[in-house]
């Protein structure tokens, strides 16, 4: 057992004394002696430990210091990575809603086709540069007319279509009131 108490007072002496260890070793070596008086052999080897632990020996310290602050800035990093996404780019609010399209009369003329499938279909006369949908009041005047090229007039208005990030996706164009103007055959 003396052996023991000459190790502990060794480490003592070789590490250098940092903010008052010496005396807490000197107290902690103190009740160890105390201890094993009265408790034997199991309070020595807890007491040891305790020595050890609390033992000034710079580079054990600047290596706990070390990757102690390390692992505290891969927290952080990995913190601001994982919320990154959440500080992406704010949508853009409308501050005034957008105005209501005026009907233009025009005439139009284009193959009359149904698009969709049951029970969302459309009739849609396809021009040229663009397709008009036709709204369902008025497609009955027109489904006899199927894959035939038609002449109608009527009012033409638009609806502006969004992606759901609010980038536009382009317009629907509808036609209502049409009065047909002619037919071809093909």
């Amino acid at each position: 057992m003396v052996g023991i108490f000459r190790k502990l007072s060794r480490r003592g002496a070789e590490t250098a004394p940092c903010n008052g260890v010496d005396e807490l070793k000197q107290n902690r070596l103190a009740q160890v002696k105390s201890t094993v008086s009265k408790n034997g052999a199991t309070a020595l080897a807890g007491a040891v430990g305790g020595a050890e632990a609390q033992s000034c020996c710079p580079n054990v310290s600047r290596f706990n210091k070390k990757y102690l602050l390390l692992s505290i800035y891969f927290l952080l990093i990995l913190l601001v990575a994982v919320s990154l996404p959440a500080w992406g780019g704010k949508e853009k609010e409308t501050t005034k809603p957008l105005p209501e399209p005026v009907p233009v009369q025009v005439t139009v003329t284009g193959k009359v086709r149904l698009t969709g499938s049951s029970p969302m279909t459309s009739l849609v006369i396809t021009g040229e540069r663009r397709e008009w949908i036709v709204e369902p009041a008025e497609e009955k005047k027109l489904k006899l007319l199927q894959q035939q090229t038609v002449t109608v007039s009527g009012k033409e208005y638009y609806v502006d279509c969004f992606f759901a990030n609010g980038k536009p996706a382009g317009r629907k164009y509808f036609l209502k009131e049409i009065v047909i103007a002619g037919e071809e055959k093909n």
